[in-house]
């Protein structure tokens, strides 16, 4: 008999970008889909989660963007130009929040693309088909079209990939979710981008941050 541990993380983070008035956004009917292929994706696999090579670089300083380059605890990513760290905004809503960075080239607007990284060390690592399946059952919870997009490799690290639609009144947001387990810590990266955004920038936008992941 299989036991499932309940995965509350995906939900957690996908509610930050819609309570915070001043990073979120309304916009058309643009859908995110499989298509949305990062430059690190290999083709879909069956293997189980793998492991991150180095260690962790403990906790972030107190600054984690510096030169575009944003660390948290264990990883870094690069930001594309005109997004600025917003940490201390994403961890009024949770401290399992590491960092978070927005699109300052939208301030003002009622919604501001923007990618936010979880890490819960500790919900235990299940077999990454259950992960799919409970992550995705809980995205489902605060989204619409939720699915279950090709697994694709994060710095060498096998990841769960989600996209959902989220409203809020007149706020809609499109998520790309990638979910993986690294040093004994789920670590999740969520990317919400208004719907007005072209899809071609959004696109660009997740392919180059996870291409520029590193883990330690």
């Amino acid at each position: 008999m299989t036991v499932r541990c309940p995965v509350r993380a995906p939900v957690l983070v996908l509610l930050v970008p819609l309570l915070g008035a001043g990073l979120t956004g309304c916009g058309g009917d643009a859908e995110p889909t499989g298509s949305t292929s990062p430059s690190v994706t290999a083709s879909p696999s069956d293997s189980p989660s793998g492991s991150p090579s180095g260690s962790p670089s403990g906790s972030p300083s107190e600054d984690p963007a510096v030169d575009g380059r944003l660390t948290g605890e264990g990883y870094a990513l690069t930001l594309p130009e005109g997004w600025q760290d917003a940490t201390d905004q994403f961890q009024e809503y949770s401290a399992l929040i590491d960092v978070g960075a927005v699109n300052a080239t939208q301030a003002g607007q009622a919604f501001s693309d923007n990618v936010n990284v979880l890490r819960n060390a500790e919900q235990p690592e299940v077999p990454v088909a259950q992960a799919e399946r409970q992550f995705s059952e809980e995205l489902a919870t605060v989204a619409s079209r939720v699915r279950v997009q090709p697994r694709v490799e994060v710095d060498g690290v096998e990841s769960v990939h989600l996209t959902g639609r989220t409203r809020a009144g007149e706020v809609t947001a499109l998520t790309d979710q990638y979910v993986a387990y690294a040093d004994g810590a789920y670590v999740v990266i969520t990317f919400s981008h208004g719907a007005g955004t072209p899809r071609a920038q959004r696109e660009e936008e997740v392919s180059s941050m996870l291409a520029s992941w590193t883990w330690g």
